[in-house]
């Protein structure tokens, strides 16, 4: 396997490979109470493949804080000189 195609793989990741967030030390989940429409939360859960609706929020209140992490080191480049490792002229 190449560089480049171990550097896709990496890529390749779906919402289920993405790390979890640890809760806080000793943190004990807390009962909610929302009201939402089930409609959107079975077509939610349905794309997301999770088994339950706990599952699937749970999940993408992961993705909504991995989301933020994206964006604040994106802006954090800003201005930083990119190299393109997939350039033809390298090779």
């Amino acid at each position: 396997m190449s560089i480049r195609d171990s550097q896709q793989e990496e890529v390749l990741m779906t919402h289920r490979d993405a790390p979890e967030v640890v809760p806080a030390p000793g943190e004990k989940p807390r009962k909610k109470n929302f009201r939402l429409y089930q409609s959107k939360i079975d077509r939610a859960r349905k794309a997301m493949g999770a088994e339950t609706e706990t599952e699937m929020i749970d999940t993408l209140l992961d993705e909504a804080i991995f989301r933020d992490e994206i964006v604040k080191g994106v802006r954090a480049m800003r201005g930083a000189e990119l190299v393109d490792v997939f350039s033809e002229e390298e090779r």
